[in-house]
Formats: C-alpha cells, structure tokens, sequence
C-alpha cells in the first residue's frame, strides 16, 4: 500500500504550500478545524519521530512555523498534535499545527479554500521567520 503523505510531495495543490525544502512540506489542511490549520511531513518517509535525523532542525522549524501562523491569524498559541504508528491510518510521521484562542468566543470556525486562506498563506511567505529556515 502507497503511504498518502509519500505522495502528497507531488500532489500537494502548490497554493496550499506554505513552506517546502528539501527536508520538509507545510502545507494548510484540507480539512482544517480553523483557518490556518497546517500540516508539517517529513519528505523521506518516517513513520516514527525517533527516526528523524536532526530533531533540532525539526523543533526549530515548529517554533518559526507556529509563531507564523499565530501573526497571521491572530491566535492567542498553536496546538500541535501528532499521531503516528498504530494510532493512524497514516502510517507517515506528521504535525497538525492547529490555531488556538483562550477565548473560545473569539474561535473562528474553517473555511475551505478561501480568501482567509490566501491571507493566511501571503502572511505566512512574507515573515521574518522564512528565510531563517535554511540559515
């Protein structure tokens, strides 16, 4: 059985791309739970994170990759969450960063494909956290 996120490196719509190297690719979910949901995978399939070869350059990239998404749409933190081996149909090491708001009142609900998600992914491209990723 083909793994989904192995061939997401291909078939990932490009506008929805908000980082890619040749390590990783970032990308806004398809089904987000609120806009500026993204998803982190590993482009070597790894099925476990203790196969990942340099989990500093990883947590780094997390920390630049949330502190984005926070600016761009407004959120009080991100959650991550992650699931992998038995507890996934998805049997590739991922990242949900997910926008989160103390005020649940203030929650904004997802969009699909929309003008917030072109907003999200302009901001996303434009911070001063992009081009640090690689240096």
């Amino acid at each position: 059985m083909e793994c989904e996120f192995c061939s997401y490196n291909t078939t990932v719509d490009p506008s929805r791309i908000v980082y890619e190297d040749e390590e990783y690719l970032a990308f806004i979910s398809k089904e987000p739970l609120v806009n500026g949901h993204c998803v982190l995978i590993t482009k070597d399939h790894h099925e476990f994170i203790s196969e990942i070869n340099d989990l500093q350059r990883l947590f780094k990239f997390i920390s630049y990759l949330s502190q984005a998404i926070k600016d761009a749409v407004k959120a009080d933190h991100v959650k991550l969450e992650t699931k992998y081996g038995s507890k996934t149909s998805i049997l590739h090491f991922h990242m949900h960063l997910i926008p989160a708001y103390l005020n649940d009142g203030e929650k904004k609900s997802a969009e699909r494909i929309s003008d917030s998600d072109v907003r999200i992914l302009e901001n996303l491209r434009k911070s001063r956290w992009y081009g640090t990723l690689n240096a």
